[in-house]
């Protein structure tokens, strides 16, 4: 009972033989940290006075949530060490006392490291509008777990997805960096999301990614947010053509057919040359498309076949029209002295990217 490797041994296969070690044990902080690190479940069964000590709880709390159930003493409550637990997992929330469980400002804190956090917050506050709405604004993926009123609420979505274009704003450091198409979304400490959803309008209800006039709304904001739509919308022409002029990126969740059709393609780049990221690689390949993407829009050459970034005819035309697009063109392009000339009496800068 006294020996330390049988006591850890012991506990790895049951959790409260610890209350069988000697007194000593039990009382030595540092062989507790060990225990609670093998088997976290043991953390219930040791002494009062050490699940009074902040760094054994923490430790075990950061094993394994659900040990904040079992803290003493002035740990009870102790939002440090809630939050610590919430972090990690949403549910910790029903080990919190209740007066701390009405703490608004607590639980919005909470649903900002974890947006889980909203799912297991009382109904008095999860069916609150106001509150719902303070929560998607901090963490716009808490959406996911807000009640299916809130996910019909035009309101509360569109607060969500403006947060989240707030959120996903790209450090634009050399002012020519154009936009990227998003295949993940990050909000700072809130950062729990479904991997394969790109935009928080997919946690939408199904009745407003119908809506063919709030999605034209959501895509002033998101133009992921077509990938959400049903698949009607996603396949309408002059919605989608829509929502290319208002953001060429877009494309990306239109209907496959649409996007395969190189007279649709060709409508589309012409509005907004970005849409070319979007196409088969075939079309990415068709001079008369890329052209009539570089055409609108310099940036557009950054989308195009490798073939097409070598072809000096169209890498020429694009950098007289706009000089950054040197950066897109290929290595023995870039060492051109006739395509730097023109790419640098556009914009000076550019002759960074020369070779």
């Amino acid at each position: 009972r006294g020996n330390r490797e049988v006591v850890l041994g012991s506990v790895k296969v049951r959790a409260d033989t610890i209350r069988y070690a000697t007194t000593e044990l039990q009382q030595d902080t540092d062989f507790l940290r060990r225990v609670v690190q093998i088997n976290p479940a043991s953390f219930q069964y040791i002494s009062e006075d050490q699940r009074r000590s902040r760094d054994v709880a923490t430790l075990a709390v950061k094993m394994d949530p659900r040990c904040l159930e079992h803290v003493a003493g002035d740990l009870v409550g102790d939002r440090e060490l809630a939050m610590t637990a919430l972090r990690i997992m949403g549910a910790a929330l029903r080990y919190l006392p209740d007066w701390l469980c009405t703490d608004k400002g607590f639980l919005l804190a909470a649903v900002h490291r974890n947006p889980e956090t909203l799912l297991y917050v009382d109904d008095s506050l999860r069916k609150d509008r106001g509150f719902v709405l303070a929560a998607v604004n901090l963490c716009p993926a808490s959406l996911q777990f807000a009640p299916e009123e809130m996910k019909a609420d035009r309101e509360v979505v569109m607060m969500a997805l403006q947060a989240e274009a707030e959120a996903m704003q790209m450090n634009d450091e050399d002012g020519v960096m154009p936009e990227q198409p998003r295949l993940s979304a990050s909000f700072g400490e809130c950062t729990k999301r479904e991997e394969t959803c790109s935009s928080v309008f997919c946690y939408a209800s199904a009745e407003l990614r119908a809506d063919k006039d709030f999605l034209l709304a959501a895509l002033e904001v998101d133009c992921g947010a077509l990938a959400y739509a049903s698949d009607d919308l996603r396949g309408d022409e002059e919605l989608v053509l829509s929502a290319v002029r208002i953001n060429g990126l877009a494309l990306a969740g239109a209907s496959t057919s649409l996007k395969e059709r190189r007279s649709f393609v060709l409508a589309a780049v012409r509005l907004d040359g970005r849409a070319l990221v979007a196409v088969s690689n075939p079309l990415r390949n068709d001079r008369e498309i890329v052209l009539a993407a570089v055409h609108a829009r310099g940036d557009a050459l950054m989308y195009a076949d490798s073939s097409i970034q070598a072809d000096k005819e169209i890498v020429l035309a694009t950098v007289k029209n706009w000089g950054p697009a040197l950066r897109f063109a290929s290595n023995d392009l870039c060492d051109d002295p006739e395509v730097v000339f023109a790419a640098v009496q556009s914009w000076g800068l550019a002759l960074q990217y020369a070779s």
